[in-house]
């Protein structure tokens, strides 16, 4: 009201008042009761007709009622293309007017931004309800199934996951953020990785690289290749080392920490044994573009086409994934007895 006053000069002139305004509202709001399900259909048609690539699917029930739906802008979906290896979905929230649930899908970009790849409203949280929101959502993303799903302990949730995304590593916990900026050190890789990583990802380097200084490394050699217990200088004569792997003929390291594959920026261990060896650039075979500045150049999809062409990081977390899951499966198992909790136990510290 107060505009419309500086507008016209003063309130004498604007021909109505504060309250006429608020009951011309109400009687907006009135008059589109019982049609918000077609107007927001409406949009959705408008959206696609602006660009093809807006994907929006939705369903009524036995009476008519709007039931469900899910969308998906060509902003979202291109997100996906790059950074849809890792997927958050929530379901906590639900809109205040009709009790619906929103159900958005998350995930996080090469600066640990929150990006949305697309969103749904559910009428209840049964399987059947999941089931149908994930097959749209798996239908609108160019690269098919996540290879991570993080979700709340939900019992339809995860029945519905285990039905759509069978090959889908699911977890249940998020992830913690450290940061504290500046260069600490002259080494070399970390002015060369300062100007590489995003911010976030580089202060989580730069913290491996600083714990790196307070590890020492053995050699041990084993056939064709080497193997180096990385010992901390603060552990104790029982204390188990972390062991690296290099082969020799591919010329790649591997920590049994696995950081690295889990996490996709080279661990503590491993910078202690680049340090030790005096790797004063980090090999560009363990950077992940997926955390790099350049995450998205060279991004672009074609909607409606496969991307072509080999693709190391792409293999890496497809390995990654295929085992996660299955690894996952024999720890569920294992945990249902004590004598499969210790046997199991026993045999990975092989490996540890």
């Amino acid at each position: 009201m107060r505009l419309l006053e500086i507008e016209y000069g003063g309130a004498e002139h604007v021909g109505c008042t504060e309250r006429d305004i608020s009951n011309f509202e109400k009687e907006q709001r009135d008059e589109q009761k019982g049609f918000d399900a077609e107007t927001l259909i409406e949009f959705f048609e408008s959206e696609k007709e602006k660009n093809s690539d807006f994907f929006f699917s939705y369903e009524t029930d036995s009476e008519g009622r709007f039931f469900r739906c899910f969308w998906a802008d060509h902003v979202s979906r291109g997100a996906y293309s790059v950074f849809g290896d890792v997927v958050v979905f929530d379901t906590t929230y639900s809109t205040n007017k009709y009790g619906m649930i929103v159900a958005p899908f998350v995930g996080v970009n090469h600066h640990h931004q929150t990006i949305v790849f697309g969103c749904g409203f559910l009428s209840d949280e049964k399987t059947e309800s999941f089931v149908w929101l994930f097959n749209n959502f798996i239908e609108s993303m160019p690269n098919g199934s996540p290879n991570v799903i993080i979700t709340d302990q939900d019992p339809a949730i995860t029945k519905a996951i285990a039905y759509v995304f069978p090959r889908t590593v699911h977890r249940f916990c998020l992830w913690p953020y450290t940061e504290h900026p500046k260069i600490k050190s002259n080494w070399p890789m970390e002015r060369q990785m300062v100007k590489v990583y995003t911010r976030k990802k580089w202060l989580e380097f730069q913290r491996q690289m600083y714990e790196s200084h307070g590890y020492y490394v053995q050699q041990n050699v084993v056939g064709d290749g080497c193997i180096y217990d990385i010992i901390s200088f603060q552990s104790s004569s029982i204390s188990k080392p972390r062991v690296l792997s290099h082969n020799q003929q591919m010329d790649y390291i591997s920590c049994s920490c696995m950081k690295f594959e889990f996490e996709g920026i080279p661990c503590r261990h491993m910078l202690a044994f680049f340090r030790i060896n005096q790797v004063f650039k980090l090999p560009e075979k363990y950077i992940l573009k997926r955390w790099t500045r350049d995450a998205k150049v060279g991004g672009e999809h074609l909607l409606g086409q496969k991307n072509v062409g080999d693709n190391p990081e792409k293999c890496l977390m497809s390995r990654h994934s295929n085992l996660s899951y299955k690894v996952a499966m024999v720890i569920d198992n294992a945990s249902l007895t004590d004598e499969g909790t210790d046997f199991l136990d026993e045999q990975l510290d092989y490996f540890c």
